[in-house]
């Protein structure tokens, strides 16, 4: 028997500037049956808490960082996700397909439908976006100084704007499909599946079950590189990729600070980084 959990994050962006008691009311009409969690410390008090009620559909209610935390445990224990987009940007939601309302992605949720989808994980850590190697992991942390007096969407232009002059290149190995590659570069994204970044829909993804990471590698270049890789006509000249299931990335540090589904979080070097493909069950429309 479905039993629908929702771990709602209400410190979310665009869950913060909607009314708390409409959020409220359009889950409870819509789905009725779904217990709701709050998000109120870590989120994975929430999580775990849903389980112990023996929750075996796990709604994500907020913007990727919260889908991606919820999504870990889905993964881990065969536990289907579910997805209310409340965050600011809501990429995930939005390759997925799923409404962009709260009314709209409730009914998705209660008519059931599922698919198997991929994600990838860097040192064993999920994430159903991307993450970073480099100087975007940094730019994350200068966004962040910005964000509560800004707001999100203008905490990252500034952010990034301000953290163009610092960055500088990494001297890094990657291995992968038993070649070694050096690489000197900015920046290293990889993805869950590979991201449209020059041509529109931009930054959007055509599959989730394709079964590839796609490894983009920004050239070493003049200090424009970064700002460039935001510019649609200047994109395809200032980075290479491709696509394998696992990658390992080197360099001389034992520490590094990497971007995940849009957070920052410490890790250990080497990086490994691999696809799981279709191991991750999820309500579509």
């Amino acid at each position: 028997m479905k039993k629908i959990g929702i771990i709602l994050n209400l410190s979310a962006r665009r869950a913060s500037q909607l009314d708390v008691n409409d959020i409220y009311k359009t889950i409870n009409k819509t789905l009725p049956d779904a217990t709701i969690y709050k998000v109120e410390g870590d989120i994975q008090d929430s999580v775990d808490l849903a389980i112990k009620d023996g929750c075996n559909v796990l709604c994500g209610g907020g913007g990727d960082g919260t889908i991606s935390a919820v999504a870990t445990t889905c993964a881990k224990k065969g536990i289907v996700l579910g997805i209310l987009p409340l965050g600011t940007l809501n990429n995930f939601s939005k390759d997925v397909g799923i409404s962009q309302s709260l009314t709209g992605a409730c009914k998705i949720i209660k008519a059931g439908k599922t698919s198997k989808i991929d994600y990838a994980t860097v040192n064993d850590q999920l994430f159903l976006n991307n993450s970073s190697v480099g100087a975007y992991a940094k730019f994350v942390r200068e966004r962040e100084r910005y964000q509560a007096s800004h707001g999100k969407m203008w905490a990252y232009l500034i952010g990034l704007l301000s953290y163009i002059p610092k960055f500088k290149t990494l001297d890094l190995t990657l291995d992968y499909d038993g070649k070694k590659q050096i690489v000197q570069t900015p920046i290293v994204f990889v993805s869950n599946n590979n991201y449209s970044i020059t041509q529109k829909p931009f930054m959007r993804r055509n599959t989730l079950s394709g079964g590839e990471l796609s490894v983009h590698i920004v050239k070493r270049s003049h200090k424009h590189s970064v700002k460039n890789l935001f510019l649609l006509n200047k994109l395809k000249h200032n980075y290479t990729s491709f696509t394998t299931k696992h990658i390992t990335i080197h360099a001389d540090a034992q520490k590094a600070t990497i971007a995940k589904d849009g957070e920052v979080i410490p890790a250990k070097l080497p990086l490994h980084y691999e696809m799981h493909n279709k191991a991750l069950t999820i309500i579509v429309p």
